[in-house]
């Protein structure tokens, strides 16, 4: 079962920054981490950015709302616990390239680090904006871009003329036959359990189902070696978890 570093950090580095980034180095070149997992919205004036929240109050020291906030301004703000402030996804992106895919390893290869980008608005014009800035990327085969709604996936093919890799979130036992359905038409490759050890524990049932229908199945938000224990027992491929120090 592979670990996947929620949000792309350890420990108490700032979620989704340069900083959380470059603590996972070791772990990353040493193989006890398999990925990173970030999260994508865009700014006022339509700039990618990594933030989870649509909110600023969270995570940093601004205020308001990322999407009503021009990127110059945000460049102004700190990430709350570090010394940054939200990265461009572009700037993350190849920083990130650099550490998981050095000289000799091929984005996208069996075995090679993966980055789940967890693409936040649902809005299908917001979606394919971010999707076309994966797509040219030299890189690009090495990102699995997350999706929550036929319309987020369908917006992810047409945005990348088909080329893109796919995963669907938030999949539990009332939409799994749907999602199965819209996964083999997108040509998804893995599946996503419902986050949260609870939902998990609820679902447990359909991660046998989501393999034997051709995908990876994945926990999220799993947490502890109690709830990593769980979900190697239930059969996860990959889990999205929040790791610990050291």
């Amino acid at each position: 079962m592979r670990l996947i570093a929620h949000r792309g950090r350890r420990g108490s580095a700032p979620e989704n920054s340069l900083a959380g980034l470059e603590g996972l180095a070791p772990d990353l070149v040493q193989g006890r981490v398999a990925g990173i997992e970030i999260d994508a919205r865009l700014s006022a004036d339509d700039v990618a950015v990594l933030i989870h929240d649509a909110a600023l109050e969270r995570v940093s020291d601004g205020r308001g709302r990322v999407e009503e906030t021009r990127f110059d301004a945000l460049q102004h703000l700190r990430l709350n616990g570090g010394d940054e402030p939200p990265p461009r996804m572009s700037r993350y992106l190849a920083r990130a390239a650099q550490l998981l895919w050095p000289a000799g390893v091929v984005p996208g290869q069996a075995g090679a680090p993966v980055i789940y980008l967890d693409i936040k608005t649902r809005d299908p014009a917001q979606v394919a904006r971010i999707a076309a800035e994966i797509r040219p990327l030299p890189f690009a085969q090495g990102i699995i871009c997350l999706g929550k709604t036929p319309a987020m996936i369908e917006a992810i093919t047409k945005a990348g003329a088909g080329t893109l890799r796919l995963g669907l979130l938030r999949c539990n036992r009332d939409n799994l036959a749907e999602n199965l359905v819209l996964a083999q038409a997108h040509r998804a490759e893995v599946l996503f359990v419902q986050h949260g050890i609870e939902a998990f524990r609820d679902n447990l049932a359909i991660v046998p189902e989501i393999r034997a229908a051709g995908f990876q199945a994945g926990g999220s938000i799993l947490n502890g070696p109690d709830a990593l224990a769980l979900a190697r027992t239930a059969g996860c491929d990959l889990v999205l978890t929040d790791l610990p120090e050291g």
